[in-house]
């Protein structure tokens, strides 16, 4: 008898747009494994699409419905659950990912209770724990309430006569076991050989996603963190152990999915936590781009890269560097000794960290460090004097992200949040929200906002820093003033920006006021247990990303860009003494490489400054101002391929321009923030 089962990874699809929505991975492993322990039982449906899934529970009855459980479709999720439910009341849910408290019983108790749509919950690796619901599901008619009796190992649920039960998947008398422990990792929870678990690629499980171009594929060569920060729960998920795929099995994968891949934009994640951790990934990367030389594919690549990056992880980067269009990525967190300590965050030394900075130059490796702001210890006071330290190593680029209390994280847990005076807010996650049918639904994200060495002020304070430093040192369109300060001091005249908007001229002033009011104001004490429709539509209306959109602002509202490059003009002057006609030359190219949004391919412009002398190391000709500046001035050309004239007149009624051109950059858009925003630079004749 072929039973149904649905496995179940919805993300808030919307056919055609732009967002890159990955292979549902974690549940085709799932089901992969199934289908080769209990072969021929099963008739299993990978489903990521809300309306897919409404369909599928109309026409068809599963007798068994996984559902993942991700900070992005959490709510999602518990209403596709309660839907199944009120559908087919005797099939049997389950729920996995990292999404959870496991190691507070009391946590967990009230989050089942409250859930009750979900029958039975697995912590971290889910192959061998789903295997086991299963076959005690085949084996009790999939009876959610003799299931239960039955006690499953490797499972938490409500039992009906004992309250919350968390079983381990150790053999015991009182449990229903039927896993073989010479596969199992019993003290961890997982297989022993992740290669035990085959490939739903080359068994023909993601042939479906990969001939939709609406989705993005995603593989694993290794799977687990072998580190323990105390903000992720990654290193949870894998119990602090990294296993590997077989190369062979990896470079297979990657064939297949180059062969037949139909997907948007030829996209393509790594899903692995550190890549470049490991010796073989040097030669995993050879195979990427022997990939893409090959069949195209991939043109874009997403990975992290490991923690504590090594001269491996630069080789990586330059081998990749046509692949990988974002910088390389070098995770610091904090700059302080204390905070490091406090999340479990073991850095490179500063000397190491100086050292790769200076091999990314020669590579020609652009380096991106990023640093999470409101930590455990840290104070207003030592994240600005961590920046300052930062400053001076020369680094291309900073990526900020505010600290998150994850379900599942130590940060997160009761424990962590008393001992370090750890408040939190709540923030919608961009693009995570809409209604599908019945299901209406919306995420949040917790944001710290105050601990005990931080107050909330100087969050917003730091969040202020955030938007400054994006425009100089994230999407770039100012970095160039740079080529005015003396090392490391574009981080400073950032800092100095923050200090001082208060003087700077009225359009200027106004906006840094109003960012500050809305980053206060999207930010929430508690979310709502249910979503209404009309909360839905409401918040697509209102919910925005402040850092892009008030980019745009500053560059498209009146009178404000003038006023913008006023005030940076005056603090630079303030910190250095450039050359008048300098200044005035980089900013006229500054100014040239923006997009008006005017819908002209080609833009022509007299400019007195010498690109290629900033270009690629603006800190190779700090205070040399002069050899910025050409004998005379010369007429540029400014290219720009995607003009998006067609959205611009079409589809965008009764918006202003400002809301138009965040609008593409958010959801139309297939190029970076900067780009999007920007001219590329041809050189012309002279004039």
């Amino acid at each position: 008898m072929n039973y149904k089962i649905f496995f179940v990874d919805l993300n808030y699809y919307r056919p055609g747009k732009t967002s890159v929505i990955p292979f549902p991975l974690s549940v085709a492993y799932m089901a992969s494994y199934l289908c080769k322990m209990v072969p021929d039982h099963f008739k299993v449906h990978l489903i990521k699409d809300p309306h897919q899934f409404l369909k599928l529970v109309d026409q068809e009855k599963p007798v068994l419905a996984a559902f993942s459980n991700y900070i992005w479709n959490h709510n999602l999720q518990m209403e596709a659950a309660l839907h199944i439910k009120r559908k087919h009341a005797s099939c049997v849910t389950l729920m996995g990912g990292p999404n959870f408290n496991f190691s507070e019983s009391e946590w967990m108790d009230s989050f089942a209770r409250k859930y009750g749509q979900i029958d039975f919950f697995i912590e971290g690796e889910g192959e061998t724990k789903f295997l086991n619901v299963v076959r005690c599901g085949l084996a009790h008619s999939f009876d959610a309430w003799a299931m239960k009796q039955a006690n499953p190992a490797g499972t938490a649920f409500i039992h009906p006569t004992h309250g919350y039960v968390h079983n381990s998947l150790a053999p015991t008398a009182t449990v229903w076991n039927s896993l073989d422990p010479a596969t199992l990792d019993i003290q961890r929870g997982c297989l022993v050989d992740v290669n035990d678990v085959p490939s739903p690629y080359l068994t023909g499980l993601m042939d479906d996603f990969l001939r939709d171009p609406d989705f993005c594929p995603i593989v694993e060569t290794n799977r687990g963190c072998p580190y323990s920060c105390t903000f992720c729960n990654w290193g949870a998920m894998g119990k602090s152990k990294s296993k590997m795929f077989d190369l062979k099995r990896i470079t297979d994968e990657f064939h297949y999915i180059a062969r037949n891949n139909v997907g948007q934009h030829s996209r393509f994640y790594i899903g692995d936590a550190n890549f470049g951790l490991f010796e073989r990934d040097e030669a995993i990367a050879h195979l990427l781009v022997e990939l893409h030389n090959r069949y195209g594919f991939p043109e874009k690549l997403f990975m992290y890269f490991a923690k504590n990056s090594s001269n491996r992880i630069l080789r990586i980067g330059n081998i990749l560097k046509r692949l990988v269009r974002s910088n390389l990525t070098i995770s610091r967190q904090s700059m302080n000794d204390q905070v490091l300590a406090n999340i479990k965050r073991s850095n490179i030394k500063m000397d190491t960290f100086t050292s790769l900075g200076q091999l990314a130059k020669e590579l020609d490796v652009e380096t991106k460090v990023e640093l999470i702001y409101t930590l455990p210890g840290e104070s207003k006071e030592s994240f600005f004097n961590g920046i300052q330290r930062l400053g001076r190593e020369h680094i291309d680029s900073v990526h900020l992200y505010p600290a998150m209390l994850l379900n599942g994280s130590e940060m997160g847990s009761k424990a962590s949040r008393e001992k370090f005076g750890l408040k939190g807010e709540f923030r919608l996650i961009d693009g995570s929200l809409g209604t599908f049918g019945p299901l209406s639904a919306m995420e949040f994200e917790e944001l710290i906002t105050q601990t005990d060495a931080m107050t909330r002020e100087e969050h917003l304070e730091i969040r202020l820093f955030h938007f400054f430093q994006y425009l100089f040192l994230d999407i770039k369109l100012f970095k160039n003033v740079e080529v005015f300060m003396p090392s490391g001091e574009l981080l400073q005249l950032v800092e100095r920006l923050v200090r001082g908007y208060r003087h700077a001229n009225t359009p200027l002033r106004t906006l840094v006021e109003d960012f500050i009011r809305q980053a206060s104001l999207e930010l929430r004490p508690t979310v709502p247990d249910r979503i209404t429709k009309e909360e839905v539509n409401k918040a697509m209306t209102d919910a925005v990303k402040l850092n892009p959109l008030y980019t745009v602002k500053l560059l498209f509202d009146p009178g404000v860009r003038m006023a913008f490059y006023r005030f940076v003009k005056d603090e630079i002057m303030a910190m250095v003494s450039p050359e008048p006609e300098a200044m005035e030359a980089v900013f006229d190219f500054m100014d040239a490489c923006i997009y008006p949004f005017d819908g002209l391919h080609v833009r022509k412009c007299v400019l007195k400054l010498n690109p290629l002398a900033i270009r690629r190391h603006p800190n190779e000709n700090r205070g040399a101002n002069g050899n910025i500046i050409l004998s005379k001035p010369h007429e540029f050309v400014f290219f720009k391929k995607n003009t998006y004239q067609d959205l611009l007149d079409n589809g965008m009624e009764g918006l202003t321009m400002t809301q138009k051109i965040y609008h593409i950059m958010t959801h139309h858009s297939n190029e970076s923030y900067g780009d999007t925003l920007s001219y590329s630079l041809e050189l012309g004749k002279e004039s």
